[in-house]
């Protein structure tokens, strides 16, 4: 080596150094939480609270383990319920009321249970109805739940529904706006809007009446014509699947999250909306902020958002993009692919996969195994 070129060298090792102690001492100021529960006796992929936060639900291969949560620091955490289902569960969404959990596995599809009796519930699926007259559906509890390889549904289920046999009532989506996208990977809605994320990294912002009745008529007519959103250059904010689509309370601001190892909090109202008919490429907005990040979960007050990160959780302040707490896993070798805040705020939760694409130094993500099939330990923060 050229003696001149070990000074340069030298002054680059120290500029890497200092840059990388900068980082460590920023995460010094963010102390972790406590850590309140783990269970690594189990492999588990999806959590969620239930809506009064009494309940901490975890699907993983053929189970659902339904745990109370503590009213007290000092209490111990306990398996109220084990439930069987088919194939990987891995995502999980209880209904308003939380009466019901609907789960989705591999093998069974969504399946419908009673959270009391720790039983399938005893509704049944109508044939796909067409949406007339339906308003406000997520406020009457709607549920969007994509289907197993394209488009989604809109299910209502239980007590909301006016019917003496209590049945489920599905509303079949196949496209948006006209636009075909890929399986879908992460949702969110307002009353008047769906946000619609694919693992291809495309994420369409479309209204509720569009998504029912479809501007190019039903999308089942054989004269309909659903134009893919690579084909019409549609907003695409992350390279690979759209892991999460989350929005505030209000509505102002959508963060995402991708295994491209991103999180983008969007302005809500410059996400672009597809236009197939004409084709026009939609103008690209840039993000309010990105940090890296597989996974997020917003906390109910909207002010903070839980980031599954490379080497733990983070928990950030939603305008700013601040970090005011940092979980690490590091020392677990292994990658945070879940995260989910309790309803008061108080706790989080989150999962820890550690297989071989999870591990430190792996490629990453790849496509053989879908990002929603990862598991692991189960961490719970206080």
């Amino acid at each position: 080596m050229p003696l001149r070129q070990a000074p340069a060298l030298a002054a680059l090792s120290l500029l890497l150094a200092a840059s990388a102690a900068r980082a460590q001492e920023e995460k010094s100021k963010t102390p972790p939480l406590e850590l309140a529960y783990s269970a690594d006796d189990r492999e588990h992929v999806a959590i969620r609270f239930s809506p009064d936060g009494r309940l901490l639900a975890a699907g993983g291969s053929g189970f659902i383990r339904l745990f109370s949560v503590p009213s007290s620091d000092t209490d111990v955490w306990k398996e109220e319920k084990l439930l069987s289902q088919r194939g990987i569960v891995n995502d999980l969404r209880f209904t308003v009321s939380g009466r019901e959990l609907v789960a989705r596995s591999r093998d069974d599809g969504w399946v419908v249970w009673d959270v009391a009796e720790g039983k399938r519930a005893k509704y049944s699926v109508d044939d796909p109805v067409n949406g007339t007259g339906i308003t406000n559906f997520i406020t009457e509890g709607w549920l969007v739940l994509p289907k197993r390889h394209t488009g989604v549904e809109l299910w209502q289920v239980g007590d909301a529904l006016p019917r003496r046999n209590r049945s489920v009532m599905r509303v079949d989506v196949i496209s948006a706006s006209g636009v075909q996208l890929g399986r879908i990977t992460g949702r969110a809605a307002t009353e008047a809007e769906l946000f619609l994320g694919d693992d291809d990294g495309y994420l369409i912002r479309t209204t509720v009446g569009s998504v029912l009745y479809g501007l190019l008529g039903d999308p089942r007519s054989p004269n309909a014509v659903a134009r893919s959103a690579r084909s019409i250059d549609a907003f695409k904010p992350h390279d690979g699947a759209v892991t999460s689509v989350i929005l505030t309370p209000d509505h102002a601001f959508c963060a995402t999250a991708g295994v491209d190892n991103k999180v983008h909090l969007w302005v809500t109202n410059q996400i672009p909306s597809p236009d197939a008919k004409t084709g026009r490429r939609p103008v690209v907005p840039k993000p309010k902020w990105t940090v890296p990040g597989y996974a997020v979960e917003m906390s109910r007050d909207g002010k903070l958002l839980a980031i599954a990160e490379p080497d733990g959780v983070g928990v950030y302040n939603v305008a700013s993009g601040s970090r005011v707490s940092f979980n690490p896993t590091r020392d677990r070798k292994g990658l945070a692919v879940r995260v989910a805040f309790s309803p008061d705020g108080r706790r989080l939760a989150a999962v820890l996969c550690t297989c071989v694409q999870c591990r430190p130094g792996s490629a990453g993500f790849v496509k053989g195994k879908q990002f929603d099939d990862h598991g692991g330990t189960l961490f719970v923060w206080r």
